[in-house]
């Protein structure tokens, strides 16, 4: 997802990005206490405005699962979106942020296994298991005539 730079900006203590939502731009309000629960409460504090802008920059998937999920309970006509330590939290929980390497994505085995033709199932593609003539015809020589 790409932001452009005036999207995201610092005021005050929160951060504000205005984001494609529901059919709208909707304008969404990252609180300081949000930034913090995710980066920790002592870095938080030492962080500038610049920083929080490019915290959100970099978490863009996060605060846009975040958004909906504020959506989805309070309805799409809301005026604004604020998002606090516990909606921003919510937001990770929904699968945001979540390392895909580390879950079992594949329980079968990827390696093929040579089966004999006797025991192969119904299904397969070729009823014999090599071809019982020559691709290509043989040339056929001109008749005189």
């Amino acid at each position: 997802m790409i932001v452009e730079g005036d999207t995201i900006r610092a005021s005050g203590t929160n951060t504000m990005v205005d984001l494609w939502l529901v059919d709208r731009v909707q304008p969404i309000c990252i609180t300081r206490e949000a930034i913090a629960a995710n980066v920790g409460f002592a870095k938080a504090e030492s962080m500038g405005e610049d920083e929080r802008c490019r915290f959100v920059r970099d978490n863009l998937a996060l605060v846009v699962t975040a958004a909906k999920s504020v959506l989805e309970v309070n309805g799409p006509d809301c005026a604004r979106i604020e998002l606090d330590g516990q909606s921003l939290a919510q937001g990770a929980g929904a699968g945001a942020g979540e390392d895909r390497r580390q879950s079992g994505r594949r329980f079968a085995e990827r390696r093929r296994v040579k089966v004999q033709a006797d025991q192969l199932v119904g299904g397969e593609r070729r009823k014999n298991s090599r071809r019982q003539s020559e691709r290509r015809r043989p040339a056929t020589s001109p008749t005189p005539g």
